[in-house]
């Protein structure tokens, strides 16, 4: 999958029903994704619709092409009692469980160049750290990204 295509998926899809609204206001148009002023025409009624009808106060998104920016944008409010807008390239969110999202895609990348095994036992992997064998089995990389490793 190219980049921009997957940093866009990645970006919008928690956050987005594109699939249905495309369908209602844009009538199976393509998009061009070479004229970043057509992609925030694209972008800006979705991120409002979504952003009012699921409550969320501010967004942000960023599309990197050719390991450049082509196309950020802030939507809503970065602080709703002072009203600060966001801003693409100043305001700072938490994100949270995001990180699993990129950790188990590295991890799977990972896999398919056969740089590590899923069925391998992490700590083979670990240098500085290691995770105590309190347990009857190593705890694996699919242990990790199934939430099964028995951690509390």
């Amino acid at each position: 999958m190219n980049r921009i295509y997957s940093l866009l998926l990645i970006i919008t899809v928690p956050l987005l029903t594109v699939s249905p609204y495309r369908a209602q206001t844009q009538k199976a148009k393509t998009i061009s994704l070479t004229d970043p002023k057509e992609l925030e025409a694209f972008l800006d009624p979705i991120f409002v619709e979504q952003m009012e009808k699921l409550h969320v106060p501010g967004a942000a998104i960023a599309v990197v092409k050719d390991g450049k920016i082509f196309f950020s944008k802030g939507y809503g409010y970065a602080n709703l009692e002072k009203k600060t807008p966001v801003t693409s390239d100043k305001t700072i969110f938490r994100i949270g469980s995001i990180t699993k999202v990129f950790t188990a895609t590295s991890l799977v990348q990972l896999t398919d160049r056969r740089k590590i095994n899923l069925k391998d036992d992490v700590n083979k992997y670990l240098k500085d750290f290691k995770i105590q064998n309190t347990y009857p089995q190593p705890i694996t990389f699919a242990n990790l990204l199934t939430h099964t490793a028995g951690f509390d």
